[in-house]
């Protein structure tokens, strides 16, 4: 066994709804640290990935070793700030596509009006559904 192979790293994919917070969606504030918080962590436990927010959706990637995503995964399915999760993939990999970014944010209500990004954003919440490797294609170059 060469000490060069690369270690394969879980891949999740999940859309959930934001859950309203006092009849109101959940406030950029709030999800700002979650974010933050979420940066930090994986960061110490080694776990990739995008947060994407079309409108009330929220559409994540998180990839690592198996052991620490899963981990992220549970506190994520536990989270009362969303509702109605579903496991769109769970795999393994041998290469992280999101390398760069602890957590990589996007949000079509929080970026200045520019269409392309929110044409692209609703793309994917579409392509999701049917096509998750599309999906995860089309998030690669949102990031780009």
């Amino acid at each position: 066994m060469s000490g060069n192979q690369a270690t394969p790293v879980l891949r999740i994919l999940y859309r959930s709804k934001a859950h309203p917070i006092r009849n109101t969606a959940l406030s950029h504030r709030a999800i700002e640290e979650i974010v933050a918080a979420s940066r930090r962590r994986n960061l110490a436990d080694r776990v990739t990935g995008v947060l994407l927010k079309v409108e009330d959706t929220f559409i994540q990637v998180i990839e690592g070793e198996q052991g620490p995503t899963e981990a992220a995964f549970e506190r994520i399915c536990c989270d009362e700030r969303h509702s109605g999760l579903v496991l769109v993939d769970m795999t393994t990999a041998n290469h992280r596509l999101f390398p760069a970014w602890s957590m990589a944010y996007v949000a079509s209500d929080e970026l200045p009006p520019r269409l392309q990004i929110n044409v692209k954003l609703k793309t994917i919440a579409i392509a999701i559904e049917t096509r998750p490797d599309t999906a995860l294609e089309q998030m690669q170059t949102l990031l780009e």
